[in-house]
């Protein structure tokens, strides 16, 4: 499989757990990126990781928002 969809939400882990840890996260720059996959995927998921506007669209879905707080707690 070209992608795997738990990129996306590993990602979406790394994002929420720092989030909810870092003190003023709403003023940093958080850059999530992926390895060791093809040039034009990683591109893909890279840029999807980091759009804010995704991110939170993404959250915002409750059965994903539950997965991903499994995935952290």
């Amino acid at each position: 499989m070209p992608i795997c969809t738990y990129t996306v939400h590993v990602g979406l882990a790394i994002w929420l757990k720092l989030s909810k840890d870092l003190e003023g996260f709403n003023e940093l720059k958080l850059n999530v990126l992926v390895k060791n996959v093809e040039s034009k995927t990683k591109d893909m998921l890279d840029k999807q990781l980091n759009d804010k506007e995704r991110i939170i669209s993404a959250l915002e879905n409750k059965s994903v928002f539950e997965f991903i707080e499994s995935l952290i707690s």
